[in-house]
């Protein structure tokens, strides 16, 4: 026998004038958090479709344990093939499969192709900013090459006929043709291709490095698809988990490398059934040579050969594919990720987490060759090129608020001022604001929120803030908020409270960083506000629910339903909500399975909880009118149903509803007098609902929309248009204007 369906609920709307405060939705409870500590977060963001693009560290070979002894570590990284030896001897090649592994967090991304007599492995003698170089060398005819798939080796995604961006820094210590190819690895076509003549600056000790540009536009696109786990050496894919999480293999390479004259084209095979891109790879070279170096002795390779080291690749695309800046250049942010957060509404965007325990500000400035933070990992994420000043300029150009979490030990007092100055200061009469210009910035950084520490007890707080303050004072800059980044949703000591009231710095923008799981930062809120005599303020910066489906969707639009309903003295007290993640993977997932959106290298999409945000941003309403929700058996509301009512700017009223059971829930809302009545009576309104027919159901790649709202009409108006009656499904969330 059927249970009977739940009683209905009875949302009584009153007008603005019913109760003490008018309460105001704050856009910037509609944000996200993004970590790059974790892998597939940065990902998402970075238009640099190469993996350790600084070749950081090189790693040891698969197999081997890293040593520190360094010939040691240049045997393990150097590997060498020779000719195959013929009747003529006609050099021939192969690819070199030996995987460089990074020390503790997988593969660098990085293989050799060598055709010819040559090696190639790290230059420990010849460094770049700071680091190891990779060196190529050839000591007869041929080729040395370094191959890049992206991450985890999967491949890459390129598009026909739309430009990428090379950038290679090369050591001129040789005269060589240095030159970058775009490639089907799977077919061993060759997709672009463009070389330059490197001109030595001086002998292997003393010449110098310059940055080499190439534009290439690949003549096809390469596919990507979905194998197995764990189904090809060299891949990896990540974790495996839930159908929203795939392996997907692309079949694009970017090939860098050195070359010098064949004295006749190559005429033998390689008798390998995994080289015939190899064998493409020679004959494609057979013919660019023949063509570069007609007549042209001066380029037959040295008695006792040639060595070029690289520092630094990357490969973005062209101003198609980047979000312009609000200088209109191009950033290192991919535009698809850009329009995800467009979509979602997002307003401010968090950047940071426990990976910020170790971001000391001043290693990140600048291009990212320069930067000591090239190669910088943590855990899975090799975080290369994209840190905190990158997300400042993704942000700026969106209108996104932006907050910046670093490292409250690696940044004393000191650094953080300087901080505020290199972001804010003069490009002409402040230290550190030249050096932003110098770094190729020379407009301010708009970023006004800074949390010092992630998750731990800054004992330093205090001083910090008070020099950042006393900083931004004398810059005349606009002011700032200051996050505390406390340890389990603790205050500051009394102590710390009285000295921060002592020097007279800014209660009202000083905020606790609250973090919870799928929601619950009001009732902790409530909480620290009432354990204080000081005007101290809060923002809840990580909603670490753990999950990404319909479940965590629905428990999502309950907890910004909370935060429009609260009293006005509690949410005016919280400047902002991030919800964690802002993207995530669906390839090369490692921890946190929790983002709002997943991306593949051929496609980004929406999960049910970044739908929530893309729904209420598209029906945003400045001002929520005061509700109340009841049985109409008298009986108690459970938790599972939450409701709310706003006032749009031009006077449309908007209700929310959520259904977390599974089974359908009746609403009856009753608009009471001093509330304007819908415009029509007796007639079925649209609503705009998301649901699924099980709460754990999300969106895989082979079925992006499986959870996505649509419009339904079954919103029934009568009563003059004071009473409005809809039955929301089972895991539902629903919005409707009148």
């Amino acid at each position: 026998m059927a249970s009977a369906p739940p009683p209905p609920l009875v949302a009584s709307i009153c007008p603005p004038s019913f109760g003490k405060l008018t309460k105001h939705a704050s856009p910037l409870w509609l944000g996200c958090h993004s970590d790059p500590g974790f892998v597939h977060t940065p990902r998402f963001f970075d238009a640099n479709l190469v993996f350790n693009p600084a070749l950081a560290s090189g790693g040891c070979l698969a197999g081997d344990e890293f040593s520190e002894n360094s010939d040691q570590v240049d045997s393990l990284l150097s590997y060498s093939l020779e000719a195959l030896a013929s009747s003529t001897e006609e050099p021939s090649g192969s690819e070199h499969v030996a995987h460089a592994v990074q020390n503790g967090i997988g593969p660098s991304g990085w293989t050799t192709r060598i055709t010819g007599t040559g090696s190639a492995g790290l230059s420990l003698g010849t460094s770049f900013q700071t680091k190891p170089a990779m060196r190529l060398s050839l000591s007869g005819v041929g080729r040395a090459a370094l191959v890049n798939r992206g991450f985890g080796s999967a491949g890459l995604r390129l598009l026909k006929d739309h430009a990428y961006n090379v950038e290679i820094w090369a050591f001129r210590s040789a005269r060589v043709t240095l030159f970058a190819e775009l490639r089907n690895w799977k077919t061993g076509a060759m997709l672009a291709r463009a070389e330059t003549l490197v001109q030595p600056t001086g002998p292997p000790w003393g010449a110098t490095w310059k940055e080499y540009s190439f534009a290439l536009t690949p003549s096809a696109n390469t596919d990507c698809v979905q194998i197995p786990f764990g189904s090809e050496a060299g891949i990896d894919c990540g974790s495996a988990r839930g159908d929203a999480h795939v392996c997907v293999r692309c079949d694009g390479e970017l090939v860098v490398g050195i070359m010098t004259l064949k004295a006749s084209p190559p005429t033998k095979t390689v008798d390998d059934a995994q080289s015939s891109h190899t064998q493409q790879f020679e004959a494609d070279i057979s013919r660019s040579l023949k063509k570069s170096f007609a007549g042209a002795d001066s380029f037959r390779p040295e008695p006792n050969g040639v060595q070029l080291s690289i520092g630094y690749v990357s490969l973005m695309p062209g101003a198609w594919g980047r979000v312009a800046g609000v200088n209109g250049a191009p950033l290192p942010a991919l535009k698809a990720a850009a329009d995800v957060l467009r979509t979602m509404g997002t307003r401010v965007m968090r950047a940071g987490g426990t990976v910020s325990q170790s971001l000391r500000w001043k290693d990140w400035r600048g291009p990212p060759w320069t930067r000591p933070s090239s190669g910088h990992a943590w855990g899975r994420s090799l975080l290369a090129g994209w840190g905190p000043f990158e997300y400042v300029d993704l942000c700026n150009a969106l209108g996104i608020t932006p907050v910046l979490t670093l490292a409250y030990d690696a940044n004393d007092a000191d650094d953080w001022a300087d901080l505020v100055e290199y972001a804010w200061g003069d490009a002409t009469t402040t230290t550190w604001g030249r050096r932003r210009a110098a770094d190729g910035h020379a407009a301010p950084y708009n970023v006004s929120a800074f949390e010092l520490g992630n998750e731990q007890y800054n004992p330093f707080f205090v001083e910090q803030v008070a020099a950042m303050e006393l900083r931004a004072k004398q810059l005349g800059a606009p002011p700032l908020r200051y996050i505390f980044p406390s340890t389990y949703n603790a205050l500051p000591t009394d102590a710390d409270l009285e000295r921060m009231a002592s020097l007279g710095l800014p209660f009202e923008r000083i905020l606790m960083d609250i973090h919870v799981g799928a929601g619950g930062a009001l009732a902790v809120a409530k909480n620290l506000f009432s354990r204080t005599k000081y005007p101290i303020g809060a923002a809840n910066l990580e909603t670490n629910a753990g999950a990404h489906d319909l479940r965590r969707a629905l428990l999502e639009a309950a907890d910004v339903l909370a935060f429009f309903n609260a009293p006005a003295e509690l949410s005016r007290r919280i400047w902002a909500r991030t919800a964690s993640f802002c993207s995530g993977a669906s390839l090369q997932f490692d921890e946190f399975d929790q983002a709002l959106s997943f991306s593949l290298p051929q496609m980004t999409w929406l999960q049910p909880p970044g739908h929530v945000h893309a729904m209420l941003a598209e029906s945003w309403a400045e001002t929520t009118l005061n509700s109340t929700l009841s049985r109409s058996d008298g009986g108690a509301v459970q938790g599972t149903a939450a409701f709310a009512a706003q006032r749009t700017e031009n006077g449309a009223r908007v209700i929310l509803a959520v259904n977390r059971a599974a089974a359908p829930q009746a609403f009856s809302v009753r608009l009471m007098q001093g509330v304007a009545p819908a415009p029509t009576h007796n007639v079925t309104g649209m609503m705009r609902i998301l649901t699924g027919g099980a709460d754990s159901f999300d969106n895989s790649p082979d079925d992006p929309n499986r959870i996505s709202p649509r419009n339904v009409a079954m919103v029934h108006v009568s009563g003059a248009g004071r009473q409005l009656d809809f039955v929301m499904p089972p895991f539902s969330f629903g919005i409707s204007s009148f």
